[in-house]
């Protein structure tokens, strides 16, 4: 199962942009984990942050979280992101749709 990220026009934060999004199953916690990354676009590098990590005990509120937190701060591309199944510790990377690729988003 995956899910797209679309990039929008009026974001509410300006300066931090989604960048990736990693999806895993983590036994310890057992949990579905979700490591969201952003792309470094502040001047002032002593306060950029890197990412969030966000845990949900099934893959809908895993969705539903990220999602959300996409109104925030939406990619700057479309991004694809798949969900793990359950109990399945493998890494599933988002990947930017084909067509999103070389073209500019005007923001």
């Amino acid at each position: 199962m995956e899910f797209i990220l679309f990039p929008r026009k009026y974001r509410r934060a300006q300066y931090m942009r989604i960048q990736s999004v990693i999806t895993t199953w983590d036994q310890q916690a057992r949990a579905y984990l979700a490591v969201v990354t952003f792309e470094l676009t502040r001047d002032v590098w002593d306060c950029a942050p890197l990412g969030h990590k966000l845990y949900a005990r099934n893959a809908e509120t895993l969705t539903r979280m990220i999602q959300d937190l996409a109104l925030l701060y939406a990619p700057s591309k479309a991004l694809s992101v798949p969900l793990p199944e359950f109990e399945d510790e493998s890494l599933h990377f988002s990947r930017m749709l084909p067509d999103t690729a070389g073209k500019p988003h005007k923001t």
